[in-house]
C-alpha cells in the first residue's frame, strides 16, 4: 500500500526519483555556495579598497591638520612680533626721521645743482682763460717778431753807417745783400709764424761776422752814452746769434 502511495505521488520508482531530487538540490546548493563565495570575495575587495581610501584620506587629513596647526602657530608668533614692534616703535621719532631724510635729500639735490653750476662756470672760465692766454701768446710772438725785425733793421743801419764811414764797397754790398735777405725772410715769416728764419750762406755769415767782430767797440764809445752802448752791445750779440 505504501509503495502504491509513493508511486502515485512521485510517479514511477520512488527510489530513483528521490535520488534525482537530492542531486538536483545538491547542485542548486553548490551553485548558491559558489555565488555566495564570489560575492564574499567582491565584498572583501571592496572592503580593502574602502579601507585604503579611508586610510589615505585620514593621512591627508592629519597632514592638513598639522599644516593648519603649524600655520596657526606661525601666525601667532607673527602677531606677537608685530605687537612687540608696535610697542617698541615710536611714531613721532619715525616721523622726525622721515622729515630729516626728506630735508637732507633736498639739501643734497641743491648741492648737486650748485656743484654742477660751479663746474660749468669753472669750465667756461678756464676755456676763456685758455683762449685769452693763446691770444696773448700770439700777440707776444707777433711783438717778438716785430722787435727782432727792429733789431735787425737797427743793426743793419748801424753797419750801413759804419760801412759808409769806412767807404768799403765790398762791405756795403754785403750789408745790402744781408738787408735784402732779412726783408725777404721777414716777409716769408708773416704767413707762417712759427717757422724758423732761413739760414744765410756760409760765406755771407763769415764776412758779416768778421766785419762785426772787426768793428771796434771803442769807435762807438765816444758818441754813445753808457746805456746806448749797452743797448748796442745787446744788439750786436742778438745779431751775432741770428747770423749763427
Amino acid at each position: 500500500m505504501l509503495q502504491n502511495i509513493k508511486r502515485n505521488l512521485f510517479g514511477g520508482d520512488s527510489s530513483d526519483a528521490l535520488s534525482e531530487a537530492v542531486k538536483e538540490q545538491r547542485r542548486h546548493i553548490a551553485r548558491s555556495i559558489r555565488a555566495l563565495d564570489r560575492q564574499h570575495q567582491k565584498a572583501e575587495v571592496e572592503e580593502r579598497r574602502v579601507f585604503n581610501e579611508l586610510k589615505t584620506q585620514a593621512m591627508s587629513g592629519v597632514q592638513q591638520q598639522q599644516a593648519t596647526q603649524e600655520l596657526h602657530r606661525h601666525f601667532t608668533g607673527c602677531a606677537k612680533l608685530l605687537s612687540l614692534a608696535n610697542k617698541a616703535a615710536d611714531l613721532q621719532t619715525m616721523q622726525l626721521a622721515v622729515k630729516g631724510f626728506t630735508r637732507e635729500s633736498q639739501k643734497l639735490g641743491l648741492l648737486d645743482e650748485m656743484l654742477n653750476e660751479v663746474l660749468e662756470d669753472g669750465t667756461a672760465q678756464l676755456f676763456r682763460a685758455n683762449s685769452a692766454l693763446f691770444c696773448c701768446q700770439e700777440d707776444e710772438e707777433e711783438t717778438e717778431e716785430e722787435i727782432i725785425q727792429e733789431v735787425i733793421e737797427c743793426a743793419t743801419a748801424e753797419l750801413d753807417r759804419q760801412v759808409k764811414s769806412e767807404s768799403d764797397p765790398v762791405i756795403l754790398r754785403e750789408v745790402s745783400l744781408q738787408r735784402h735777405e732779412n726783408q725777404v725772410d721777414h716777409h716769408q715769416q708773416q704767413p707762417v709764424r712759427h717757422q724758423k728764419q732761413q739760414p744765410l750762406c756760409n760765406s755771407q755769415k763769415q764776412v758779416l761776422l768778421q766785419k762785426l767782430s772787426g768793428s771796434a767797440r771803442a769807435t762807438r764809445t765816444p758818441w754813445l752814452t753808457k746805456d746806448e752802448a749797452a743797448i748796442a752791445e745787446r744788439l750786436d750779440q742778438r745779431l751775432g746769434s741770428l747770423l749763427r
